[in-house]
């Protein structure tokens, strides 16, 4: 997910994407603390949010189907009244991922001049 829509948390979209398939694990980044610090200055609400994630399957074909069946689809589905209705899927398969590039790319980002906090949860802790 390149772009998670606001107040929308892993456990959200693993309802959401759980009829689909099996979900393994779910990465989403937080936003970082100075733009948390404007937003809540500016009279925003003070719920975490997140910036882009990333999504397990237990089956490659099944994320692969996914991946081409959402993106750019409403998030709702049919209820208008639901909010996320207006919220677009924004789904990418990534061919040959692993997990262990993420954590690499993180810790490099650590050590540099970002700082990212991550939420990595199995889907067994749901």
């Amino acid at each position: 997910m390149s772009r998670v829509p606001s107040f929308m948390k892993p456990i959200k979209v693993k309802h959401m994407l759980q009829k689909y398939g099996n979900i393994g694990l779910i990465c989403f980044v937080k936003e970082d603390d100075q733009r948390r610090k404007r937003w809540i200055k500016g009279g925003g609400n003070r719920k975490r949010q997140f910036t882009e994630g990333w999504i397990e399957f237990a089956n490659k074909k099944y994320a692969k189907a996914v991946a081409t069946m959402l993106n750019n689809t409403n998030m709702g589905g049919g209820n208008k009244h639901g909010f996320y209705h207006e919220d677009l899927w924004d789904l990418k398969y990534l061919p040959k991922f692993k997990w262990r590039h993420l954590a690499e790319q993180l810790a490099g980002d650590r050590n540099g001049q970002l700082k990212v906090r991550v939420e990595c949860r199995e889907s067994s802790e749901y």
